[in-house]
């Protein structure tokens, strides 16, 4: 089977950025990316989101996220609100297009 752009694409982008594997076979990792796609969060909101995660694994996926350089945060007031930047709009991009052309595969996110 041939593989299309968008897998070569994806794996190209991985092996610049290894640490992005590990994330993308986490599906709870993947969908708080997703949620922060749609629009800047706050820990509290995350936490709202995702009521069965514990705050703590909320923290250590936020941090994950931030260290891998996905998503960064602004302070507003005593608060830090967490958003996708630029590298992670396009990982998020790459990985939804690749999963998109691979026959078979159920839609996670």
């Amino acid at each position: 089977m041939l593989e299309s752009n968008a897998h070569k694409e994806l794996i190209a982008f991985v092996q610049k950025n290894p640490v992005c594997y590990a994330i993308m076979r986490s599906p709870v990792h993947m969908a708080v990316l997703k949620a922060l796609s749609k629009g800047a969060k706050g820990r509290i909101q995350l936490l709202r989101l995702f009521p069965r995660i514990d705050g703590s694994d909320i923290d250590l996926i936020i941090e994950s996220l931030v260290d891998s350089g996905l998503v960064s945060s602004i302070d507003v007031g005593l608060n830090k609100m967490y958003y996708v930047n630029e590298k992670g709009k396009q990982f998020f991009a790459i990985f939804n297009k690749t999963k998109e052309r691979m026959i078979g595969v159920k839609k996670r996110f």
